[in-house]
């Protein structure tokens, strides 16, 4: 209760000395007879401007920074001065990212300048704000373990946003290496496109298949004009066959010779010439017969050879005209492919001059693989990273006689709420207690009057239960009327009905257009006259 009796005092003093440094103001010195310039004015206003900003960044009130004693110092000139540096810190870094943001949107987007502006304008508003709130949810006599959760967390974010601000300067300071990189990669995947248009259309087997059919039209080419590989044995069968035929011919013209020489050697030759000439014609048909199978052996190595080369020429007749339209099949697969080539590549060019996308692919792949840059891209997002914890650091490590005014607030602030809270719920207590008293109360004088009560009650409702029960009793009885009129007259209603239509039954037998009309009329008089009774008993009902 001190605690909060000193902490309640010194914050209502607080309190008051602001209300007096805002309701009265020191009139100006003017015992020279000067006044002071224009110039010495708005540098007052400007000072103080600067200084509410630098507290509103700071995320602490301008009148705490500017309390002063008595004598005329510093309320909290520390603390003072340590709000005032994370203020200006925070101001810093949101200027920074906002020039990151502006620049990197000028250089690596399709936007114009003021669209930078604007965004970069935005993006360090927002920095600012999010500084300011880091600062402002930080408690710095939380427990070790709480300010380390707060410290990772807070830490990620500020990493995020070291990132966005370093990684334009990163790019444009390596702008020359990220286009060489771009146009590798553009290349890689233009040539990965044209393998896989390729294969789309089948390009590849097509081409497999124009080699084939090239090679096999050489091969035939060559075999139509070479020998048949069987025409050894039909060569060989003529060789054998003059061989044997130069054999017998020798002989036969051994036996032919002796047949002329005895001939010419007989004296009278006339039988014997006669038996030698049928020898010698019979030796000279053998040798022609002979001969021509001869001739006819050699004549089948020349057909063997011409069948060969015919069958090798319609072969490769076949295969030149597949291969016609294989070349045709592939012109047109080529030309599908260069479609499709030509389509995809324009995209990756377009995505190659994209910006944003280009260059992060890039910017990867160069700090995967250079280690200097990878060391450039690390060293510049560690400064940047650290120029942002520091505020976080310093709200985290130090403490200052302003923190601890500021802490004493908070404490009363919660300790009254707490009182308030409190007294609220004791006169809610309160109140639950006077009405459970007041229904105990009621509830005795109840029980009290209840054995006097109860008789008189009881004929009361006895009362009225008879009551109820010849109304109900004379409801009955009307209804009972009422329904028996009811009935009635319906069954009135039949019968003028009935005796309606059987007139105009009548009145069709004997020829009439119309129905007669007194008997109409009388109808319609009973039926006015039924109504009328049934109104009169329903409203005396």
């Amino acid at each position: 209760m001190r605690e909060f009796h000193d902490a309640s005092s010194l914050s209502v003093d607080n309190d008051e000395e602001r209300t007096r440094r805002k309701h009265v103001r020191t009139p100006p010195n003017n015992t020279d007879g000067d006044t002071r310039s224009l110039s010495d004015t708005w540098r007052e206003r400007l000072t103080e401007g600067l200084a509410r900003f630098l507290a509103l960044s700071a995320a602490v009130d301008y009148q705490d920074l500017q309390q002063k004693r008595d004598d005329g110092r510093y309320q909290f000139s520390r603390g003072r001065y340590k709000y005032y540096g994370l203020g200006s810190l925070v101001i810093f870094f949101a200027f920074f990212s906002a020039y990151g943001m502006g620049h990197m949107l000028s250089t690596m987007a399709d936007m114009t300048w003021y669209g930078a502006c604007i965004s970069g304008l935005v993006w360090g508003v927002f920095q600012w704000c999010l500084e300011r709130q880091m600062l402002i949810s930080i408690q710095t006599d939380a427990i070790w373990w709480k300010k380390a959760i707060g410290l990772i967390w807070r830490s990620g974010l500020a990493l995020m946003s070291a990132s966005v601000m370093v990684y334009p300067f990163f790019v444009q300071s390596n702008r020359a290496e990220i286009d060489v990189r771009i146009g590798e990669i553009t290349q890689h995947r233009l040539l990965e496109t044209k393998t896989s248009s390729e294969a789309i259309v089948d390009l590849p087997r097509l081409q497999q298949t124009a080699t084939a059919q090239q090679q096999s039209m050489a091969q035939l080419e060559k075999a139509s004009v070479s020998a048949a590989p069987d025409i050894a044995v039909f060569q060989q069968r003529a060789k054998l066959c003059w061989q044997r035929f130069q054999k017998s011919e020798k002989d036969w013209d051994t036996q032919v010779r002796e047949l002329r020489r005895s001939n010419q050697s007989v004296v009278d030759p006339s039988a014997l010439q006669t038996s030698s000439s049928a020898k010698i014609t019979a030796i000279i048909e053998k040798k022609t017969l002979a001969r021509e199978q001869c001739q006819l052996a050699e004549n089948a190595v020349n057909k063997r050879n011409a069948e060969w080369r015919q069958q090798k020429t319609r072969e490769l007749n076949a295969v030149q005209t597949q291969y016609q339209t294989t070349l045709d099949n592939s012109q047109q697969a080529q030309k599908r492919s260069a479609t499709l080539f030509d389509a995809q590549a324009e995209r990756m060019q377009q995505s190659a001059r994209s910006g944003f996308a280009a260059d992060f692919f890039a910017v990867a792949q160069m700090v995967s693989d250079d280690p200097y840059r990878r060391f450039q891209l690390l060293w510049w997002l560690s400064w940047f990273l650290a120029i942002e914890l520091v505020a976080i650091l310093i709200k985290f490590g130090t403490s200052s006689d302003l923190d601890m005014h500021l802490h004493l607030q908070e404490k009363a602030t919660l300790m009254h709420l707490e009182k308030e809270a409190k007294l609220q719920q004791e006169a809610q207590t309160s109140d639950y207690l006077r009405r459970l008293v007041q229904s105990q109360a009621e509830q005795a004088y109840w029980e009290k009057q209840a054995p006097e009560r109860l008789a008189q009650t009881a004929q009361d409702e006895h009362a009225a239960d008879a009551a109820l029960r010849a109304e109900i009793h004379s409801l009955q009885r009307q209804c009972g009327r009422s329904v028996a009129m009811l009935e009635a007259a319906l069954v009135e209603l039949e019968r003028l009905d009935a005796l309606t239509q059987k007139a105009k039954a009548r009145g069709m037998e004997n020829g009439e257009v119309t129905p007669n009309p007194s008997m109409h009329r009388l109808c319609e008089l009973a039926e006015t006259d039924l109504q009328k009774r049934l109104g009169d008993a329903l409203a005396a009902t």
